[in-house]
C-alpha cells in the first residue's frame, strides 16, 4: 500500500503575522496497513484529507477526517497514520508554535 501525503494548510489566522515564519514539515511517517474492507473489495485507490493540530514539540494533538473517497474506507486507517507522524514545528520567531487547523490530503493507491 503506498501512501502519499500533501500538505494543503501553512497557518492558521492567528499564526498569520508579519514575524520570521518557518513551515512545519512532516519528520517522520510509518507505511499502513491495507484496510480489511479494501482487501474484501474492488477498490484500490481513494483519498482522505485529515485536519490535525500540532504541538509545539511536533506531535499530533488532535485529528480529524473532513473528506474522504471512498467514504470511510481509508478513514481509520488515515487516522492511525497521522497520530504516528511527527512534525518538525512551526517556528515563529526562533520559538515553536503549536498549529491548529492544518490539512493533509492522504492519497491511497494499491
Amino acid at each position: 500500500m503506498k501512501i502519499a501525503l500533501f500538505l494543503l494548510a501553512v497557518l492558521t489566522s492567528a499564526q498569520a503575522t508579519s514575524a520570521q515564519v518557518t513551515s512545519a514539515q512532516a519528520a517522520e511517517s510509518t507505511q499502513p496497513e491495507k484496510p480489511k474492507a479494501m482487501k474484501e473489495s474492488e477498490v484500490t485507490t481513494g483519498y482522505v484529507r485529515v485536519k490535525v493540530d500540532i504541538s509545539e514539540t511536533g506531535e499530533v494533538v488532535h485529528a480529524e477526517v473532513v473528506e474522504a473517497e471512498p467514504v470511510y474506507l481509508f478513514d481509520k486507517m488515515a487516522l492511525r497514520e497521522v497520530y504516528q507522524m511527527k512534525f518538525e514545528p512551526l517556528v515563529v520567531d526562533g520559538k515553536p508554535m503549536k498549529r491548529e487547523g492544518v490539512i493533509f490530503k492522504m492519497d491511497f493507491e494499491q
